[in-house]
């Protein structure tokens, strides 16, 4: 099973691709639409597991990312984010782990307060489309990213990752609404 059929299994029929034929490591983003739920996009990069990223511990991991957002926000410019996203963490060269939060900088997409990410397991998908085991060694994992408030950010700093994560299921916020309020 290729990567691209992984993705499909789990999420439906690719919709839309985006690349950009200038950049040089050739990471395209895919959008699947009503998924998970009705009026929701997802979307997904495709070509950031082409290298293997070094963990703390000394282990190597592949990572694509996966992001949702209401049908109402513009693909174009959240298919950019991604993309820049995703030439950010291959210049880097480390992984993004649960819980890391990059931000706060710029609003991420144009109208919106969010200028944070923050990255966690894609549990709100099927839990099979967490790991991808046909890739080379090491496998390759779907990294949830979250668009989140410059509190939300400085929620983690103080208080961790876990205390994050419990916050968000005790209030359950919309998080591909990207004008939602912060949690906190």
């Amino acid at each position: 099973m290729e990567l691209v059929d992984h993705l499909e299994k789990y999420l439906g029929k690719i919709d839309m691709v985006w690349a950009d034929a200038e950049e040089p490591e050739n990471i395209r983003v895919v959008s699947f639409w009503d998924f998970p739920f009705k009026d929701i996009v997802t979307y997904s990069t495709l070509g950031l597991s082409k290298i293997a990223f070094p963990m703390p511990d000394g282990r190597y991991i592949r990572q694509e990312l996966v992001f949702s957002a209401y049908r109402n926000f513009n693909s174009e410019q959240i298919a950019s984010f991604l993309s820049t996203f995703a030439q950010y963490l291959f210049s880097a060269d480390k992984a993004l782990l649960q819980g890391d939060f990059i931000g706060p900088e710029a609003p991420i997409i144009r109208g919106t307060l969010l200028n944070s990410v923050y990255s966690t397991v894609p549990m709100i998908f099927d839990e099979g489309l967490a790991v991808y085991y046909g890739s080379e060694p090491p496998p390759t994992v779907f990294v949830w990213i979250i668009p989140i408030h410059e509190e939300e950010a400085n929620y983690i700093r103080g208080n961790g990752w876990d205390k994050f994560e419990d916050l968000l299921e005790k209030k359950n916020p919309e998080l591909w609404d990207l004008t939602r309020v912060s949690v906190i």
